[in-house]
């Protein structure tokens, strides 16, 4: 990244903010002991369940407090990382411990539990280097640790995933369809320009409400007659809609155990046929839980995310091709080529900021050179970030817009934003109901030698040129028209209904890409908006 903080942007008239940033405190020689935990217990069974594994732990504190933990403060990630404020003397090398712990999941008794001393020390005196200006490296470990910290008490007490709490039992909202809306707060550590700070903010989410399967059945098909009525096509593919993924719990083995939904069978239960794990007999699913089982057979759905986010790689397939097919285009429509390249990216993680700008960066000057041999213009790559948490208030009254919202135009490029790398928030577009979500841009390259007031203005401008809009929206039109055609690309892609996870046929990627832009009219012109 070669755009790192240097000068403010100056431009406009400045007003006082508030916003959802927190300090934290702490003592600046603090430091923090990593040590790996293994838990003798199925990780298929701990996957299922992730609060059993922050039982156990517990317990074993509970148990050993006076032996290893007198005061020490530990606390677990949930997999297998525990961290303790000091070191612990008596756990200079490979440890196992015994604790006996029962639950609806697990019948175990005596768990054994493996404790593994590391050379990792995490030293908050690494962000203090930082903000000293003796290190351009930010200790990104300590935020990641002070964010298990900081969760550690709420995941125990609230329901809880990754950075979200939701306390219990709170008047929740039904939406319908066996759906509930739970509300609760979302929080997370990170380097503001002179200290840490903890962004917090509040937290909105649907849940499935905790009901027996069939109950769910009844409430998504209310005109059911009977309990073995067979469901309809077109009910078979709601029903899995809302079921494939989800985590649900069954009790009809006598062990609460969790699994996760793969799908929902067009055929009845006496016609779809299985194999016993255990005997390798071919039987329907009738027929197994009359032998093997019970007569008596009931799931519970569980508290879940509605929505499920699955994180991955974003780097953009034949980004080099892409971009030199642009390149063309300029060039046949202007007869001339680009001077200079202003790219904004979106939907990249901040974990995923080097490996994307290496990529990327280098696609584009790899169809620069393709285009004509010594062509290098100028390159300004922009990370533009919707999915945040950070809000912005203005602390009178009178400076904000008629919703109440900061207007249109407010940068805020300091105290809540990176010590090193150049980056800035930009609330441009007016509010109409609740409190806007400004949009944080992270400038990772900039060799145009633009001042910050040109990047916050020139971004500022282009939210003002969407052609659906005739005001100015949230963020810069290109960023908007690619949403757009994703958008798009993604309802073909669904009429087409590919089976992307049959390993027999894997789906031929060019073939489909031929398919979703094969009107060559239309290549070129904006006809997505």
């Amino acid at each position: 990244i070669n755009a790192e903080y240097g000068d403010y942007g100056n431009a406009g008239k400045p007003i006082q903010l508030y916003t959802n940033f927190y300090e934290v405190t702490h003592k600046p020689s603090m430091k923090i002991y990593q040590y790996e935990l293994t838990l003798e217990v199925s990780e298929k069974l701990l996957k299922s369940n992730k609060s059993l594994a922050v039982d156990i732990f517990n317990r074993m504190v509970s148990d050993y407090r006076e032996e290893y933990f007198s005061g020490i403060y530990p606390v677990f990630d949930g997999g297998r990382t525990m961290y303790t404020n000091k070191k612990i003397e008596s756990i200079d090398k490979t440890t196992n411990l015994s604790v006996n712990f029962q639950s609806d999941q697990l019948k175990m008794g005596a768990i054994s539990i493996q404790i593994r001393p590391t050379k990792s020390v995490i030293d908050f005196q690494d962000i203090e280097k930082v903000y000293r200006n003796e290190t351009k490296d930010l200790p990104y470990n300590i935020f990641s640790c002070a964010d298990i910290i900081l969760g550690f008490m709420p995941k125990m007490s609230y329901v809880s995933y990754g950075r979200n709490y939701f306390p219990r039992g709170q008047t929740v909202s039904d939406l319908g369809n066996g759906i509930q809306l739970w509300s609760g707060s979302v929080m997370a550590v990170k380097p503001g320009q002179w200290k840490l700070l903890v962004n917090i903010d509040e937290k909105h989410t649907a849940f499935y409400k905790e009901q027996s399967l069939k109950d769910f059945i009844t409430s998504l098909f209310p005109n059911m007659n009977k309990p073995q009525q067979l469901l309809k096509p077109f009910e078979v593919k709601k029903l899995n809609d809302h079921l494939k993924g989800l985590r649900v719990q069954v009790t009809h083995n006598g062990h609460a155990r969790r699994h996760r939904v793969v799908g929902v069978k067009d055929d009845p239960a006496n016609k779809h046929y299985m194999t016993d794990n255990k005997t390798g007999e071919k039987m329907t699913i009738v027929q197994y839980f009359k032998a093997v089982v019970s007569t008596q057979s009931t799931g519970r759905i569980r508290l879940q995310v509605h929505k499920h986010n699955r994180t991955s790689d974003e780097i953009i397939r034949g980004f080099k091709d892409i971009m030199k097919e642009l390149l063309i285009e300029f060039r046949n429509t202007s007869k001339l080529k680009p001077g200079k390249i202003l790219y904004y990216r979106d939907g990249v993680s901040q974990g995923q900021f080097i490996q994307t700008l290496t990529e990327e960066m280098a696609g584009i000057q790899a169809a620069c050179k393709e285009l004509e041999e010594g062509y290098q213009p100028k390159i300004t790559y922009i990370n533009a970030q919707k999915r945040h948490h950070t809000r912005l208030y203005c602390a009178d009254s009178r400076d904000g817009d008629r919703s109440g919202n900061v207007p249109p135009g407010t940068v805020v490029d300091r105290e809540i934003t990176n010590p090193i790398h150049f980056d800035f928030y930009l609330n441009s577009h007016a509010g109409i109901q609740g409190t806007n979500r400004p949009c944080h841009y992270t400038v990772l390259w900039d060799d145009s030698d633009m001042s910050p007031d040109m990047i916050q203005l020139l971004t500022f401008y282009l939210c003002h040129t969407y052609a659906r809009c005739s005001r100015s929206v949230s963020y810069p039109a290109p960023t908007y028209y690619a949403h757009l055609l994703c958008a798009r690309a993604r309802t073909m892609l669904s009429a087409m209904r590919i089976n992307w996870f049959d390993a027999r046929k894997k789906p031929n990627l060019q073939d489909i890409e031929r398919k979703l832009t094969q009107n060559e009219k239309l290549k070129n012109i904006t006809y997505f908006v």
